[in-house]
């Protein structure tokens, strides 16, 4: 059984993060502009401490951050820090006024004092207590990487804010060459349906393909619908994909997800195991971070940014 990735320009339109190894998908642009400032932030990133999650300042005091989001895997809350600690301290100092905005900062530039494998320990207070717990910041991933990506540039121009897109994107006029291009994608990105899907994997079969759910964002509404991870897609609106070859399946598949609609009924026939049963969901519109970390990847893929997704 030969085990074949759908081509990048496939994975883009289903929503699914590109593996390194895949095929380079179709810009959606060739300004070298643009090309060059993704580069510019990617290494920037890089080079940072990485904690894996966002903080907003605390309102009304700019020394004292609020975890708002987290990645599961990364170093805050490996140390067990959950959203809504709010930190007070970074290795007893407490954290400057100069470098918190009204709009935030990113988790992902590290925190004062922070090196990359060197321990730090965190004051926090959690539903009143106060408590210390040890973190070890690590260097950004590649499975990381369009989310940090995402949201950087979002927090840059003052775009997201409270886990969400601001309404001033509608109205500003962005002069950087990559905010502009971000403004762009987002305002079509806001119109899309979001199904939490983060990977998926095509297999193809003697007498048809299969489609395995690798990997499920646990608050998307598949999820909620009662798709798990392994599960195997055999069909989405009726459209059976297990029994068709190939080539085929890949282009039907995309026209299918690419015709999602927010609010539209979805449905899917699966098989877990020995057993098939049926899901309906209502995707709603993209949004926050899901929707951050899609135009991250969106602008890799332009510059043309290989990135493995776990």
């Amino acid at each position: 059984m030969a085990e074949r990735k759908l081509g990048c320009a496939t994975l883009l339109a289903l929503t699914i993060i590109p593996p390194a190894s895949a095929a380079p998908p179709a810009a959606h642009t060739e300004d070298p502009c643009v090309v060059r400032r993704v580069h510019e932030e990617v290494t920037g990133l890089r080079k940072r401490p990485w904690l894996g999650g966002e903080l907003e300042a605390v309102e009304n005091d700019g020394r004292q951050m609020r975890v708002a989001h987290l990645l599961a895997k990364g170093p805050l809350a490996a140390a067990g820090v959950k959203v809504n600690d709010v930190i007070l301290s970074v290795a007893g100092a407490e954290l400057p006024t100069m470098p918190l905005t009204s709009t935030g900062a990113s988790a992902g530039d590290g925190l004062p004092g922070s090196q990359h494998g060197v321990p730090v320990v965190l004051r926090l207070r959690r539903d009143g207590a106060e408590q210390e717990l040890q973190v070890v910041p690590s260097r950004l991933p590649d499975t990381a990487l369009p989310y940090a990506l995402g949201l950087k540039v979002l927090r840059d121009q003052g775009w997201f804010r409270d886990g969400e897109v601001t309404s001033e994107l509608l109205s500003v006029a962005a002069d950087d060459c990559l905010a502009q291009d971000a403004r762009d994608r987002l305002l079509k990105l806001r119109q899309q349906a979001w199904l939490g899907i983060d990977h998926l994997r095509s297999l193809e079969q003697e007498e048809g393909t299969e489609l395995h759910v690798l990997k499920l964002n646990p608050e998307g509404p598949l999820a909620a619908a009662g798709v798990l991870e392994g599960d195997l897609i055999l069909a989405i609106d009726r459209i059976d994909f297990s029994t068709m070859l190939y080539r085929r399946a890949r282009v039907a598949i995309r026209q299918v997800l690419d015709g999602v609609q927010p609010g539209r009924p979805l449905h899917l026939r699966l098989r877990r195991g020995d057993s098939e049963l049926e899901v309906e969901t209502t995707p709603p519109v993209l949004r926050g971070y899901p929707l951050a970390k899609r135009m991250g990847a969106r602008l890799l893929s332009a510059a043309k940014i290989y990135f493995y997704e776990d």
